[in-house]
């Protein structure tokens, strides 16, 4: 039973004591499309699964419904925020059930055909990156520099050779002085977010394993994981480049407090590897060691997700 557990998830587990219903729902998840239990929903019979790479699925689990007999039948749910009906309100807009599991199991292969190795949310990570470069570097990018009466009079001089009156002048000076220094500054946050284009990135969640690997920025701005996407449980596991510059930036930036409690406390289920434990409860981006970190209520099925990333040094 246990190749039905992701290898970092709950081996605690024990399949013996469940409905045969709900196994036998877990083992053709597994078989249809490779998916994983990571644990279970609080004391409930309801299961997170994931992919072997670790990216979340969704919640499976059954109930019990009537028929038009009017006799209980085992009912087959999946939660997953790769489920879109059409027809739904609220939340059941992402649930699919059915009281066949075979019809369920036809249906899920088209809703699962959304699915990527790289989780939603750093998919999306573009624009916080790029909003916590802003706010950390606190450099004035603003580009709106000119006033009419200065710009008027350059105008004049250059095309009807009237002169520059020396106050005009004196503040044309300033403005242009100013408009180099902001266009330094764009630069310097410009070349601070690209040094993202491809990074290491750690993600995870209390509700799936902790993800590892090399995402990759597209022309879109979304980024990608590229390949070699893995769960581990330590952080000792990961590669030296990555652990070498991730604990420069734990000592120097010396994250404390509610800073360092990982997303674990989720539905009241301590579930957890070492390598949560490293999770920050922080959006931040630090300037003098090039690490943005980030955590966000971003699903109600999975709950608070962070993020860490480290750019990979002269990534082409």
């Amino acid at each position: 039973m246990n190749n039905l557990i992701h290898p970092v998830g709950d081996q605690s587990i024990d399949f013996n004591n469940l409905d045969k219903e709900i196994v036998n729902y877990l083992r053709e998840l597994r078989h249809h499309f490779d998916l994983y239990v990571y644990r279970k929903h609080g004391a409930s019979d309801r299961f997170f699964m994931v992919t072997s790479a670790g990216t979340p699925v969704g919640c499976a689990y059954t109930g019990m419904s009537t028929d038009k007999k009017g006799s209980e039948v085992t009912e087959y749910f999946l939660h997953s925020p790769f489920i879109h009906k059409d027809r739904a309100r609220g939340g059941t807009k992402s649930i699919r059930s059915s009281t066949c599991l075979k019809r369920l199991v036809r249906t899920l292969k088209e809703d699962l055909k959304k699915l990527t190795v790289t989780p939603r949310y750093v998919r999306t990570m573009h624009d916080r990156i790029d909003g916590q470069v802003h706010r950390a570097t606190k450099r004035d990018t603003r580009t709106t520099t000119y006033i009419t009466v200065e710009a008027e009079a350059v105008l004049s001089n250059l095309f009807e050779n009237k002169p520059i009156e020396p106050e005009v002048k004196n503040k044309l000076a300033e403005m242009f002085k100013k408009h180099k220094e902001v266009q330094a500054n764009i630069a310097h946050v410009n070349g601070e977010v690209n040094a993202f284009k491809k990074c290491y990135v750690m993600y995870g969640s209390a509700k799936s394993p902790v993800m590892f690997g090399i995402a990759e920025r597209l022309d879109d701005k979304s980024f990608m994981f590229q390949g070699g996407v893995k769960s581990y449980a330590s952080l000792e596991d990961l590669p030296q480049d990555f652990v070498l510059a991730y604990k420069m930036w734990k000592v120097g930036a010396n994250p404390t407090g509610q800073d360092c409690i990982a997303a674990v406390q989720d539905d009241g289920v301590l579930y957890h590897t070492p390598l949560h434990l490293e999770l920050i409860k922080q959006d931040s981006y630090s300037e003098d060691f090039a690490t943005f970190t980030c955590y966000d209520h971003n699903d109600s099925i999975f709950g608070v997700e962070y993020i860490i990333a480290i750019p990979i040094p002269n990534a082409n």
